[in-house]
């Protein structure tokens, strides 16, 4: 996964920490932020810029794509497995316990559930995470039951399931410009 990482685009941008400084004025704490922009002459592949690093997006083949990058879904499963590891590993340090070593397999799944509701059977599908935590080291049972039950109050979990609002909100473009730093006629 090398590849996806371009450590060129390292630096915050002043607009990025303008932003930051106005949401935390107005009561609002900006976690964070990214950029994603479609690569020109690709089918699907997407830069997803973090103000540290960028890296590559993309979806299978099999969907069209280049299979170059991480899909959406793998990218979701990605941060919510990253900040697992991360809860897990604080929790077990501040504590003083044992733990060598915490890895989570997580995959997304769509499944048809059925329930009877006035003696009617109703089929609707729903959406599944699946996050297979290893634990390594000297833990006991309560430990090890202790940290899997602190996977479930990750930041990231508590976002997914919590009160969370997504907006889409238009904004002006900038026009393109080319090398030389003049407009490209569009």
């Amino acid at each position: 996964m090398s590849g996806y990482f371009d450590p060129r685009s390292r630096a915050s941008s002043d607009d990025d920490r303008r932003a930051q400084r106005t949401d935390r004025t107005q009561g609002r704490w900006l976690l964070a932020s990214v950029t994603v922009t479609h690569v020109p002459g690709t089918a699907y592949q997407t830069r997803i810029d973090t103000g540290d690093l960028a890296l590559i997006a993309d979806e299978p083949v099999d969907a069209g794509g280049d299979s170059l990058g991480p899909s959406p879904y793998e990218l979701l499963l990605a941060g919510l497995g990253h900040c697992t590891v991360l809860t897990i590993l604080l929790y077990a340090r501040r504590k003083g316990w044992p733990l060598d070593s915490v890895s989570v397999r997580a995959s997304h799944e769509r499944v048809v559930v059925a329930e009877e509701i006035d003696s009617e059977l109703i089929r609707k599908k729903a959406e599944r995470i699946i996050q297979e935590i290893a634990l390594q080291g000297d833990l006991d049972g309560d430990q090890r039951a202790r940290l899997i039950e602190i996977a479930g109050k990750c930041p990231v979990h508590r976002t997914m399931t919590g009160d969370l609002e997504i907006l889409e909100v238009e904004v002006v473009a900038a026009p393109a410009t080319a090398t030389d730093g003049t407009p490209v006629p569009g």
